[in-house]
């Protein structure tokens, strides 16, 4: 989720889905439809709400690490995953499962929040995540 203001609304946000993603692996293929279909039918595509940024660089990462209002991650079974910590150490709060990897890095309520794996509880963690002064202070706590 990325906003540019310190304390965005909800006009100011946006929703990025960015990871790597290979065309000639149908999964893929047929996932990202899914995905952009379902923005369409919720009516976040024509207002630019949704974005899909796939197999980036390690800049455009940056980039996007740099502009997060929350960080996101969503995998239900990833061993450790690396990028919450990514997302730690450029101060930013993260939303994840409460399984498997992230488990291991992310402390509820101390340096993100550890959420079940359905888009309610997910919904309710950025949330949080964006009342005022909460990002920051999860942000500042993964940094640290």
């Amino acid at each position: 989720v990325a906003a540019d203001p310190p304390n965005p609304t909800a006009k100011d946000l946006r929703l990025i889905l960015a990871g790597g993603y290979d065309p000639v692996n149908r999964e893929n293929v047929e996932h990202l439809e899914e995905l952009k279909a379902l923005a369409r039918e919720l009516g976040l595509a024509a207002e630019d709400r949704v974005w899909f940024i796939l197999s980036f660089s390690a800049e455009v990462k940056a980039v996007l690490l740099h502009h997060a209002a929350v960080f996101v991650y969503t995998p239900p079974v990833e061993h450790f995953g690396i990028v919450p910590v990514e997302a730690m150490l450029c101060r930013r709060a993260v939303v994840a499962v409460n399984f498997g990897g992230p488990t291991e890095s992310v402390v509820h309520g101390r340096t993100g929040l550890l959420c079940d794996p359905t888009p309610e509880a997910f919904a309710e963690a950025v949330l949080r995540c964006l009342q005022p002064g909460v990002a920051l202070e999860l942000g500042e706590a993964g940094h640290a």
